[in-house]
C-alpha cells in the first residue's frame, strides 16, 4: 500500500511538472487550424482571406482539415493573408510552427513569410550546394538550411530571438541553429505562397520549449538538441547604464562641475526650481535611470535628470580637474561637441610637427644607443673589424621610416569600417571577443577585426624591439613612449579625417544623384 501511494504521488508530481512546462495557450498570437478557411481560433481573431486555395485532407487523412494552395493566378495572388506583423518591431521573440507538404521539391518557395527577402521572418525552400532544403530566413546570416525537401508531410518550427540575434529551426525531430538579426517585413503574413498543403499554423510571442514543440510534433525531438539553447547576449547599452547608476549610488554626495546646474520641482518637469553654481554640494536621495531626487542647499529637495547628474557632477571628495579630464576623454568621439573638434585640431597640429621633425627626434633617441664606429655611415674599410649584431642589421639609423606611425592610422580606419559594417558586433568584439585564440567567431567582421588586431600587435612588437635596438634602454623607453603618444594622436586625427571624407563623399554622391534625376526630368524644346 505504501509503495502504491508513493507511485501515485510520483505520477501526480510528473503531471504537475508537465503541465507547468507545456502550456500551448501561453503567448499564443494566432492559431490557424487551416480547416478550409482562414479563421484564427485564438482569442485575437486575426482572420484572413484565402487566395487560390481549397480545403484538403490533413496529415492524418482527415478531410476538410487543411488548405491546399495551387498555381492559379500566380504567386502574388496566393495564400492565406493573415493580418499580423511578425517583424521584430512587433515581437522581439517569436515562434512559428506548421505542418507542411509541398507538391514540388525544386525551385525557391516562400512557404510562410512576411516578405520576399531573407531578412523577413518565415519558412522557405531554398537551394544549398545544389540541393533544395527545408529552410528558414535568418536575416543578416542569409538562410538557415535544414534537411532535403521531399513530398512527405513535415513538421516545421522556427524560433526567432532578436535581442540575442539567434534563430532555431526544427524540422521533424532535428534542430538546426544559426545567428540571425532580422529586419522589417510587411504587415501581412502570407501563409501558403507555394504549391502544396499547410495545416495547423501557430504563432507565439515567445520561444517555445522542446517539450512544447514535442507536443505539437507528437513525437520526440532528439537530434542535435544541444544546438537548441540560446546564449544570452549582453545588452551593452543596459550594462553601461547600470554601471553609471552604480557609480552614482556609490558616491551619493557630489559637487556640481558647472554653473547653472538645473534642479526641477518634479520629475519630467520643465519648471526649474533652482540653479546651482559650480562646486555646490548635492546629495542623491533616490536614483532612477531617468530622474533622480536630490537634496541641495538648506536641505531643499528637487529633481535632476540622471544623465546630467552623471555628466555634470563628481564625488565630493574627488578632484574636479580629474573629473573634467575623464569627461573630456569619455566624450572625445562625440562628433556634435565643439570641444571634441578643438581637441582633434590641436592633436592634428601636434601630429604635423611629429611628422615634420620625425628624423630629428629619431636621431635624438639613436644617440642613447651603444653604436660602434661605422654605424653612422663610415666607410666599410674603417669598420672591417666590427661585425654588427644580428638585430642591428635590420634596425639601423638610416633605415628609420615613419612606418610605426601607421599603427594608429590602421586602427582608426579599421574601427571606422567595422563601425559602419556592424556596430553591435564591433562592440561584442571589444567586450568579449578579443582573444589570442579566436573563439566564438562566426561572422566575417570577427575575422576582419582579429586580423587587424594581429597586425597591430605584430607592428607594435616590432616597434618596441626596434626602439631598444636603436636607442638602448634609455632611448628605447623614451622612443616607445613617443610612439605610443604619436600613434594615439594619429588614431584620433585620422578617425575624424576618414569620417569627414565619408561624409563629403556621401554629400557629393547625393548631389550627383539629385542633379542626375533633375536633368532627366528636364525637357528642352527646340523649334
Amino acid at each position: 500500500m505504501k509503495k502504491l501511494f508513493t507511485l501515485l504521488l510520483l505520477l501526480f508530481s510528473l503531471l504537475i511538472s508537465y503541465s507547468q512546462t507545456v502550456n500551448l495557450d501561453s503567448g499564443l498570437v494566432a492559431y490557424y487550424p487551416m480547416n478550409g478557411k482562414g479563421s484564427d481560433v485564438s482569442t485575437n481573431k486575426k482572420n484572413g482571406p484565402v487566395h487560390t486555395g481549397k480545403a484538403a485532407s490533413d496529415r492524418k487523412g482527415v478531410s476538410q482539415s487543411a488548405i491546399q494552395f495551387y498555381a492559379g493566378t500566380g504567386m502574388y495572388k496566393r495564400g492565406l493573408w493573415a493580418p499580423i506583423d511578425i517583424s521584430p518591431s512587433s515581437y522581439l521573440k517569436l515562434t512559428l510552427t506548421a505542418w507542411i507538404k509541398t507538391d514540388k521539391t525544386f525551385g525557391h518557395q516562400n512557404l510562410i513569410t512576411n516578405g520576399q527577402k531573407e531578412n523577413c521572418r518565415g519558412f522557405v525552400i531554398d537551394k544549398d550546394d545544389g540541393e533544395y532544403r527545408w529552410s528558414a530566413n535568418s536575416g543578416s546570416d542569409d538562410i538557415l538550411y535544414g534537411p532535403l525537401v521531399t513530398t512527405e508531410w513535415v513538421f516545421m518550427a522556427v524560433l526567432y530571438d532578436q535581442p540575442n540575434e539567434a534563430v532555431r529551426l526544427i524540422v521533424n525531430n532535428q534542430v538546426y541553429a544559426s545567428r540571425g538579426k532580422m529586419g522589417k517585413g510587411v504587415e501581412i503574413l502570407t501563409i501558403g505562397n507555394f504549391e502544396g498543403i499547410i495545416d495547423d499554423v501557430r504563432i507565439y510571442d515567445r520561444l517555445l520549449t522542446i517539450p512544447e514543440l514535442e507536443e505539437l510534433y507528437e513525437g520526440a525531438i532528439n537530434i542535435d538538441t544541444d544546438e537548441f539553447p540560446i546564449k544570452e547576449r549582453i545588452d551593452y547599452d543596459k550594462k553601461r547604464e547600470e554601471a553609471k547608476l552604480a557609480e552614482l549610488w556609490e558616491n551619493p554626495v557630489r559637487r556640481t562641475s558647472k554653473s547653472k546646474f538645473r534642479v526641477y520641482d518634479e520629475a519630467k518637469s520643465s519648471n526649474v526650481k533652482a540653479y546651482l553654481e559650480e562646486g555646490d554640494t548635492i546629495t542623491i536621495l533616490e536614483l532612477d535611470e531617468n530622474w533622480s531626487k536630490v537634496q541641495y542647499a538648506d536641505e531643499k529637495n528637487g529633481f535632476v535628470s540622471t544623465s546630467s547628474l552623471y555628466d555634470s557632477s563628481y564625488p565630493a571628495d574627488g578632484s574636479g580637474f580629474m573629473f573634467t579630464l575623464k569627461y573630456t576623454l569619455r566624450n572625445i568621439f562625440k562628433f556634435t561637441s565643439l570641444t571634441s573638434w578643438i581637441i582633434v585640431l590641436v592633436c592634428a597640429v601636434l601630429l604635423y610637427f611629429a611628422f615634420r621633425y620625425f628624423y630629428r627626434i629619431e636621431y635624438f633617441f639613436w644617440r642613447f644607443g651603444d653604436h660602434e664606429k661605422g654605424a653612422m655611415g663610415a666607410s666599410r674599410s674603417d669598420s672591417d673589424a666590427y661585425k654588427k649584431p644580428f638585430l642591428n642589421r635590420f634596425f639601423t639609423y638610416y633605415r628609420f621610416r615613419w612606418w610605426p606611425l601607421t599603427i594608429g592610422i590602421i586602427g582608426a580606419l579599421a574601427l571606422l569600417v567595422a563601425g559602419i559594417w556592424d556596430g553591435s558586433e564591433l562592440e561584442w568584439y571589444f567586450d568579449e571577443g578579443i582573444n589570442i585564440i579566436p573563439i566564438g567567431y562566426d561572422r566575417s567582421i570577427h575575422w576582419f577585426l582579429y586580423a587587424i588586431t594581429l597586425i597591430i600587435l605584430i607592428m607594435s612588437f616590432v616597434t618596441v624591439v626596434e626602439s631598444f635596438v636603436v636607442g638602448g634602454w634609455k632611448g628605447g623607453i623614451m622612443r616607445v613612449l613617443f610612439m605610443v603618444i604619436v600613434n594615439l594622436l594619429a588614431f584620433l586625427v585620422f578617425f575624424y579625417l576618414f569620417l569627414i571624407f565619408i561624409i563629403l563623399g556621401a554629400i557629393i554622391f547625393g548631389i550627383t544623384l539629385f542633379t542626375g534625376a533633375f536633368n532627366r526630368d528636364t525637357y528642352y524644346y527646340t523649334n
